[in-house]
Parts: structure tokens; C-alpha cells; sequence
């Protein structure tokens, strides 16, 4: 089992570190949590890069102590091309590329569907496959 986190751009990053910390398990056998970075489906305001890269910061920093781990990054393109998280922060990716292998290295969890079926949910699901000696 892995921990997922949606960014806001509404809160402090510590204080979102602080909220998923206190509502996930921390435990050595899950999957690495993972950081979602998207501008769909967050908060209207957009504020700077420099503002954006302390709070990611502080949260990947916040969350990899408490939990011994390095954070996955999910990043939207749209996102990526405002603040450039992928150039900035060294962190392993978690790749959105449906029907297709990412590039690159740094990807460790690909999602290459968001309609698979899983008995007992209704609806499509993500389908993620994770990158041998990731």
C-alpha cells in the first residue's frame, strides 16, 4: 500500500506535511508516498515559483524524515512548465503516460491507465506498474 498527497497551492507545505503525517500510517513495508502536483483541481491562486519550490520543499522534506523514504513525484505537464518541479527537485518520478513507457530513468511508478476494472468499485481506476529495482 502507498500514501498518494495532492498539493495545494492554498496551504503551507508543512502544514500539509503535518496533516498527511498524522493521517497515514507510517510504515517501512508500504510503497513510497507519493506528491501530487497538478494546477487542475487545486486552488485558483498561483503564486510564485520561488514560493512553490520552498513549500514542495518542506513538505518532501518533512514527510522523507518521518517516513525513511524518498517521495514520489506525480507532476502535470501543465504544472511542470509553471514551476519546474522535474528540473528542480531530484526526486524519483511517478510518470502519468497512458499506453506508453516513460522516458528517462528517473521513473519508478508509471500510471498507463485510468480505466481498469477492479471487482468492487464502480467505474474506471488507475492502473500503475512500478519499474523493476525501483
Amino acid at each position: 500500500m502507498g500514501a498518494y498527497h495532492f498539493f495545494t497551492l492554498c496551504r503551507p507545505g508543512a502544514d500539509q506535511a503535518a496533516n498527511f503525517l498524522d493521517v497515514v500510517p507510517v510504515d517501512a513495508a508500504d510503497l513510497p508516498a507519493a506528491l501530487d502536483l497538478e494546477l487542475a483541481g487545486n486552488c485558483s491562486e498561483r503564486p510564485t515559483a520561488e514560493w512553490v519550490h520552498a513549500e514542495v520543499a518542506t513538505w518532501l522534506d518533512d514527510v522523507e524524515q518521518a517516513t525513511s523514504r524518498e517521495v514520489l513525484l506525480y507532476v502535470g505537464p501543465r504544472f511542470d512548465d509553471l514551476y519546474d518541479i522535474t528540473g528542480t527537485f531530484d526526486d524519483r518520478l511517478r510518470h502519468r503516460r497512458i499506453r506508453r513507457r516513460p522516458g528517462g530513468d528517473r521513473w519508478v511508478v508509471c500510471q498507463f491507465s485510468f480505466f481498469a476494472d477492479v471487482q468492487g468499485i464502480d467505474g474506471g481506476v488507475d492502473l500503475n506498474v512500478m519499474r523493476p529495482g525501483g
